[in-house]
């Protein structure tokens, strides 16, 4: 069983997850070990782009970091697969992604929440927007 901390453990169907194994030669381990690391990459441009100890603290925080980390992470793994198959998913999963950001973004704009750390003080290797 998997372990993220804010993607469900089940968070892409197994035919999906099962052609990315064969594709890379993974086994479980090498998936989840991929998949966490990927997750903490999505929550790094989370905070990046927003506050994220208010977005945690917010009614549905929780539920809105494992949306866009799942899709975040979905999308990332589809990327590095070589099949055209994905690529239209992959467009639509990171748009919703950014879409997702945007409005969190705007919200904690209107709500005078500002960021907690200056985009400056990221690592420009994150910094995609």
């Amino acid at each position: 069983m998997a372990n993220y901390t804010y993607m469900p453990d089940q968070f892409m169907p197994d035919q999906t997850k099962n052609a990315i194994l064969h594709h890379w030669g993974f086994d479980e381990s090498d998936f989840i070990s991929k998949a966490q690391t990927l997750e903490n990459v999505a929550i790094a441009v989370i905070d990046a782009a927003v506050n994220l100890t208010a977005l945690k603290a917010s009614t549905n925080g929780a539920a809105l970091l494992s949306d866009l980390c799942t899709s975040y992470v979905g999308a990332k793994l589809f990327e590095q697969v070589s099949n055209d198959d994905y690529e239209s998913y992959v467009d639509n999963l990171m748009t919703g992604f950014w879409d997702t950001i945007k409005e969190i973004k705007e919200a904690q704009e209107k709500a005078s929440i500002t960021p907690e750390d200056e985009p400056e003080n990221y690592s420009k290797g994150i910094m995609v927007f």
